[in-house]
């Protein structure tokens, strides 16, 4: 998606991180503004509906980088 500046996948790094997670979903935008028009993009909320079929627990931060 035009918004999305970078995507990464990661995969726990240890046993005691294993135990918790199965992976994470690290996604990059250039504001807050981009974030806010990718969120309801139908290719993301189809997203969305595909992985709540498969999701047990989630969660989202939003983190601004300083510098």
């Amino acid at each position: 998606l035009p918004q999305v500046r970078d995507a990464r996948v990661g995969l726990p790094a240890d046993a005691e991180a294993k135990r918790s997670w199965d992976l994470s979903l690290v996604l990059r935008f250039d504001d807050l503004a981009a974030i806010e028009a990718y969120l309801p993009h139908p290719d993301h909320q189809a997203f969305v509906r595909y992985m709540e079929a498969r999701t047990v627990v989630k969660k989202a931060w939003s983190f601004e980088a300083a510098g």
